[in-house]
Parts: structure tokens; sequence; C-alpha cells
């Protein structure tokens, strides 16, 4: 029966018979004594039998004494043995450092129903950590056999989301499986926790409408650009209406005259009639659009919005005014990142140079456009331009709506 064992000890001069000793001991794992090996059953050079090195041998009993001894003794070459009985020695060995680097080559040896059972008798005998190392030593091929689908499973998020990254396609364009997009859908629709983001990435290039994805994706694009609100600005003689109405679309409004007071810019709606069915907001209030309302600024509030609207089906964003002829409108939320943020979150226009100045008005009133309607739920704070004004605007939250009003004069001209 072919054991697995470290050198604990071989050879060396014996001082008291004044010989070179002809034998050592090996440790093998929870076994005791240690055994005891003879030069005579050696099959390597003596000189290789340092103290800790792996070897192989045959466990035997002294035909006198009946005890263990070993006998035909190699050294281990973990990388190189391919001999059936050694491998099942190592994969059955508790030491991560002698059957992790033999384990696939083991497990191919066997059909799926033995896979299957070596594993879950494997799994049983590691404590947890060892078991998350010996799932991750397995091949991608054998791991995603149908029969393992339960030990995959049992694999925290992100180590299951990586383990199905590796069995995506190099190419993009080229399907995945039903199975293994069930797989990965199933992972995330349990998923509890923020994943990592080029792992996310990934997986959204085959599954890229999943919700989850589309949520942290988002959430992480907008702490790192430092978007906490999207701003609507409007006459404080609609917060009545859209307190108790959410936001509306500019058809929707004027068509059910939720609107009390217009500060739209009248002479701009003909260019943006086709944006007339989704509530705008901008990503900086202090924009143009504000400041040609110099007249109206202490009647006028600033909504600050749920950025996670932006995820919302059917929403759409732009790098400028969409009034502008210039303005490109997007869906897809991995083009956040490309917007101009520096020119958007700019508190100036004010350049000698004409051509960049108009630029810059135009692209500093990028907006994000939600279909229909926004519910009042999504409005997180109302800013407001003196105290005075928030304690009008405390007054007209409804009892149950948990909205803060908060006097920011720096979002003002």
């Amino acid at each position: 029966m072919v054991q697995i064992g470290r050198i604990k000890w071989f050879g060396g001069f014996n001082a008291k018979r004044g010989v070179e000793n002809n034998y050592g001991f090996i440790e093998r794992q929870g076994e005791e004594p240690d055994l005891y090996i003879h030069k005579s059953e050696v099959k390597c050079e003596c000189s290789n039998l340092v103290a800790g090195k792996l070897v192989k041998f045959d466990l035997v009993f002294h035909p006198y004494n009946h005890r263990e001894q070993a006998k035909n003794l190699e050294l281990l070459k973990l990388s190189e043995d391919t001999d059936s009985n050694v491998l099942e020695a190592c994969f059955e060995h508790q030491d991560p450092e002698i059957w992790q680097p033999i384990v696939n080559r083991y497990l191919s040896t066997l059909s799926a129903n033995e896979i299957t059972a070596k594993v879950i008798k494997k799994i049983n005998s590691l404590k947890p950590k060892e078991q998350l190392i010996f799932i991750e030593s397995l091949s991608p091929e054998l791991l995603f056999s149908p029969e393992l689908r339960n030990l995959r499973d049992s694999l925290p998020t992100d180590k299951h989301l990586q383990l199905c990254k590796k069995m995506l396609p190099a190419d993009v364009n080229e399907k995945i499986s039903q199975e293994l997009r069930e797989e990965i859908i199933g992972i995330l629709d349990s998923a509890s926790h923020n994943i990592d983001r080029e792992l996310a990435e990934s997986i959204r290039l085959f599954i890229p409408d999943h919700p989850y994805l589309k949520k942290e994706l988002g959430r992480d694009y907008f702490n790192k650009l430092g978007i906490k609100y999207l701003y609507h600005m409007t006459h404080i003689y609609n917060l009545n209406s859209i307190l108790e109405n959410g936001l509306l679309s500019h058809n929707r409004a004027h068509q059910g005259e939720f609107i009390k007071t217009d500060i739209s810019m009248q002479e701009a709606q003909y260019w943006r009639k086709r944006w007339h069915d989704y509530v705008p907001f901008y990503f900086n209030p202090r924009n143009t659009m504000l400041y040609k309302r110099l007249e109206l600024q202490n009647l006028i509030v600033i909504l600050g919005i749920e950025p996670m609207l932006i995820l919302e089906e059917g929403t759409l964003f732009s790098d400028g005014n969409v009034a502008a002829g210039a303005t490109k409108v997007y869906n897809d939320i991995a083009m956040l990142e490309q917007l101009p943020w520096q020119i958007i979150k700019a508190s100036s226009w004010n350049y000698e140079d004409q051509e960049r100045k108009e630029s810059c008005k135009r692209i500093m009133c990028a907006e994000v456009l939600v279909p229909n309607r926004v519910n009042v739920q999504s409005i997180l704070k109302i800013f407001c331009r003196s105290q005075t004004q928030r304690s009008a605007i405390q007054q007209l939250i409804p009892d149950g709506v948990n909205i803060s009003v908060e006097v920011k004069g720096s979002l003002y001209f």
C-alpha cells in the first residue's frame, strides 16, 4: 500500500558508534511513532533525503517484530508522478501542499460518478478554510460538471462568479450556454453585497440587463464620479403638486395642469419637444438655465434626487443640453464615465474664447431624462437659498414624507 510522508531525518554521523547512520525516520500525518526506513529500502540517492522532503513508499510489516516499516522509498515528485496509486494517496492526504498539485490530474482519471463521490468525501474530510482551497483547486471543467453544482453553490458569491467567469467565452459576441446563464443569474439574484467591479464588468458583457449588475455598477460609477444627487429646479409654488403627485414629464404636467408656475425657457421648448415625455434632471444645477432666472432665484427650489434613477428602464443621459444639436444622448451606463465631467461640474463658463464659452455652457447643462414620472420617494432633499424659504418649505411637506430641507446658497448665483 503506497504511503506519503516527510523525511524527519536520515543518515548523519553517529558519534557514539563512530560511523555514518544507514537509516532514518519518516513523519506521517496523524501517525505515531515515526516510521523507520533502512538504507537498503531506499530507491534514490540517500543524499537527497533531507529533513522535510516528501517521499513515497510501501508500508510493510517486519517479518520478525511485526512492526510497520517503509520499503521501496523514493522522492515524491508531485509535478511528475502519474502512478494512479500514488496520486490517490496524495489526494487523500490532509496536507494541501500534497493534494493540491495533483487534484485535477487524479480526478481526470476517474469516471463522472467516481469524481463526485471522491470530491464529496474529500470536502467532508477538510476544515472550512481547506474546503475553499480544495474547491478553488479544481479545474473549471471538473468543477462545472452537473454533478458538482451543489458544491459550486456553496462558494461565496465572488468565488462562484470567478469560476463562472473562467467558463465564459473569450469572444464577447459568442453566446454562453443556457445552463451557465441560469447559474450566473441565480448567483446574482441571491447576492447580498457589492461584487468586484472588474468581475461585474466581465459578467455584464454576457448578461447586460441583470438588475443587480446595473445597480452595483451604477453605484460604483456614482461614487467614483462623486454623483450624490441629480438635480431638478422648480418654482416653490409647484412644490405642493410635486409632493402630492411626484415629478411629471413636460407633457403629463401640462396636460394635467399640475404646473402652477413654469420656469422653463419657452424659446427652447420647440427644440426639446422630442424629450417632453421625460422628467429632466441636471448633474450640475448651477448652470445657464438657473442663471437666466436670476430674478426668480429666491423663489426657485432645487430638488436633490436619488441618482440610482439613471439605472431605471428607459432612462437616458446626455453630455449637454438636449436642446442643442451637438449634444449626444446615451442609454448605456458604461458611457457615464466617458462624459466630460471636468466641464460638467465646472463653476463657471466665463471664457474669452466664444466657441469654448458656448461649448461649456452646453456641456454644463448635461441632463438625465427619466420617462414619464418620478415618485416622491426619489426626492432625497430640497435645497433653497434662505432660512425663510426653508421654513416655508418645511410647512409644505406632508406628514409621513421624509424629505430634509437644506439652505445651500452655493447652488445659486
